[in-house]
């Protein structure tokens, strides 16, 4: 015997739902576009994420649009409507949307965008995503052909098989979870971050510069650091050192010994400084963090792009600050007469 109660809560429920779907697809494309348009006119790239958000939405809607047609069905048999067009009409339904879910997986641009994808190097909420859409579209495979036979049994079936209503319920549930579990990683998925673009030549080209920018100030640093410890290791610079551990108006301060350890400091932060330099900007290779931009293919999502200009900023800051201090140093020894030859 059908629950009316029970199809009625199902109804609302799933209606609910596909319309929470409508509305979070509307603010997902709104801030989407946003950041689409920022990229592509600041890079040239092209959003890559629309297919596959598209086909993404629909499975979701259709765990929840499922329900609608067995609960608005099963509500229209306690109606006493027509029961075999009834039927037919929910049938056609399912099938329609089995269709569509057939073209919106299967069809040569979805399957090329999700091949473009992982062309490359394929991790985190690349992966996913692949995931999502090749792997996430079978239990909706299934369901459809399942929904049709169960409502054939309890509509037109003479008698009704026992417990095939419990069966349909149990199913129906199942199809609601699917899509609220699904509808959580989706957020996750067309997060802004997530969103993908396409490696463009002016991307390229930005990336060349990065690097050769990089290159060239990575040199201007090491001419003045072989300058410092050529300088540092010379005799000028020892004597300075001497006078200085001996300097009255010091030695009220600092022993010998504290004068000796600040200036060893103070050397070892400059050699350290110079080392992660190196280990960012190798002297016979690219920069790291070009390499890590370039590993990651010809797919790159809005969190990448940006972390990549962020972490660029961050280091041309930390080359001009420590070319900073670098000349600093090498201007004070030039003024208290200090020179690598040793002459005073």
């Amino acid at each position: 015997m059908v629950n009316p109660d029970f199809w009625i809560t199902i109804a609302q429920v799933s209606a609910t739902f596909v319309g929470l779907v409508f509305v979070g697809l509307s603010i997902y494309l709104t801030s989407i576009r946003a950041a689409a348009n920022e990229v592509e006119a600041d890079l040239g790239m092209v959003e890559q994420s629309s297919r596959v958000m598209f086909v993404s939405v629909l499975s979701n809607l259709s765990f929840f649009v499922l329900p609608v047609i067995a609960s608005l069905s099963l509500i229209a048999q306690q109606s006493r409507l027509d029961v075999p067009n009834l039927f037919w009409l929910s049938s056609v339904i399912c099938l329609l949307l089995y269709c569509v879910l057939l073209w919106g997986h299967e069809n040569n641009k979805t399957r090329q965008q999700v091949r473009l994808i992982l062309s490359e190097r394929a991790e985190g909420s690349k992966k996913l995503l692949h995931w999502r859409v090749e792997v996430g579209k079978w239990p909706l495979y299934l369901l459809v052909p399942i929904y049709i036979v169960l409502l054939a049994v309890i509509l037109v079936g003479q008698p009704p098989i026992l417990k095939a209503e419990d069966w349909l319920e149990g199913v129906t549930l199942f199809s609601i979870a699917l899509g609220l579990s699904y509808g959580i990683l989706d957020l996750i998925l067309f997060d802004v971050k997530n969103i993908l673009f396409r490696v463009s030549d002016r991307v390229r080209g930005y990336v060349e510069r990065v690097q050769h920018d990089l290159q060239r100030q990575a040199q201007e640093v090491e001419q003045l650091y072989h300058e410092y410890e050529t300088i540092i290791q010379s005799h000028d610079y020892q004597e300075e050192l001497e006078r200085l551990a001996h300097d009255p108006r010091i030695i009220s301060m600092l022993s010998p010994t504290g004068v000796q350890e600040q200036v060893q400091a103070e050397q070892a932060r400059i050699r350290s400084q110079y080392n992660r330099l190196r280990e960012e900007i190798p002297a016979d290779g690219e920069a790291k963090l070009v390499q890590q931009i370039k590993a990651k293919g010809q797919i790159l999502t809005y969190a990448e792009i940006k972390m990549f200009r962020e972490q660029t900023e961050c280091l041309f800051r930390d080359i001009s600050s420590y070319k900073d201090l670098l000349e600093d140093r090498l201007r004070s020894f030039e003024e208290r007469g200090i020179q690598a030859n040793g002459a005073g």
